[in-house]
């Protein structure tokens, strides 16, 4: 099956503002698909623009603005085409226990937390009586 895409985003200020660096999640995943067309047109252009790809393998757009604007403007258009997924290799469920905690694929997102701050929390059979 063919896709046709369209996301427009668009912001109007009352005055000029200056604009903190964006990351841009509007590619869409290759993933029994192929991605045929793909374009990305963000008004004002940005100063900086990079195009990467996360640790999940999602690509995404990082921009920088340097003059504050009155407005944004983002539009994406694609077109893809779908594939018949492949069966899994096995349809078992990974053995219990599950990990615990904050799982590594929401780590980018996180604010950094210092290591006395984890070891305080797991408490005092931790850290040493001498070291607090």
């Amino acid at each position: 099956m063919r896709f046709s895409v369209c996301h427009e985003t668009h912001y109007r200020y009352s005055a000029p503002v200056l604009f903190a660096p964006h990351v841009l999640r509007l590619t869409p995943r290759s993933y029994n698909a192929v991605l045929l067309t793909h374009s990305l047109i963000i008004d004002p252009a940005p100063t900086i623009r990079q195009d990467v790809t996360d640790r999940d393998g999602n690509s995404i757009t990082r921009v920088e603005f340097a003059d504050p604007s009155g407005h944004l403007s983002i539009e994406s258009r694609f077109e893809l085409e779908t594939r018949v997924p492949q069966a899994p290799a096995s349809s078992a469920l990974p053995l219990l226990p599950w990990p615990s905690g904050i799982s590594d694929a929401i780590a980018d997102y996180l604010p950094p937390v210092s290591l006395y701050a984890i070891l305080t929390r797991l408490g005092p059979e931790i850290i040493p009586a001498r070291s607090r």
